[in-house]
């Protein structure tokens, strides 16, 4: 009986760890990582977007007052990552030039 419980749980874990590794090329394949990094991109624009068209019409959005809607873009924006054109390797908004290449970053 403990042989048996032993072998399942090997299987288990054997499959779980095909799973992941097979998740991880389709998501490679797929390109699904890049395509969550332009959604992030996107929902980022959208957001200073917003908050510009806000302080053109005067519109403070309901529960959030206008200095924290800054602090809550400006805290996204800091934290946000891009990809190298050259070599795709991640590099931040304030590097000049990428740590990995060294092509100059406009």
């Amino acid at each position: 009986m403990n042989y048996l419980v032993m072998t399942v749980i090997l299987v288990v874990l054997v499959l779980m760890f095909i799973f992941l590794i097979l998740r991880e090329v389709n998501a490679w394949y797929w390109k699904i990582n890049q395509r969550i990094h332009l959604l992030e991109r996107q929902t980022i624009s959208l957001q200073k977007i917003e908050v510009q068209l806000n302080k053109l019409t005067g519109h403070i959005p309901e529960g959030i007052s206008a200095e924290e809607d800054k602090l809550v873009i400006q805290d996204q924006v800091t934290d946000f990552n891009d990809f190298c054109p050259a070599c795709n390797n991640s590099i931040s908004t304030s590097d000049q030039f990428c740590p990995s290449c060294g092509l100059r970053l406009v």
